[in-house]
């Protein structure tokens, strides 16, 4: 996942954003407009990503303590099922 950034803005039309597919969905009336429902967004994002990642420690350190497997192995599992969320 990428972040968002406002990609266009002239004054006279609408700012859009690029990312993730919403390549050039317009936001917000002015750029600063704009420029704060990105970071709203990427904050977001981020904090997802830091607790998914969070979980797949947690999931691995845990399969690997009690249920001697592979971490790596527990890791790719753990990553398919967020995947599938």
């Amino acid at each position: 996942m990428e972040p968002f950034v406002v990609r266009h803005y002239t004054g006279e039309d609408r700012p859009t954003i690029k990312g993730n597919g919403f390549d050039g969905l317009q936001v917000g009336e002015d750029r600063d407009e704009a420029e704060r429902f990105v970071a709203f967004v990427n904050a977001i994002r981020e904090q997802a990503l830091e607790e998914a990642a969070q979980a797949v420690d947690k999931m691995a350190k845990s399969a690997v303590r009690y249920e001697e497997r592979d971490v790596f192995e527990v890791a790719a599992e753990a990553i398919r099922a967020l995947k599938r969320q």
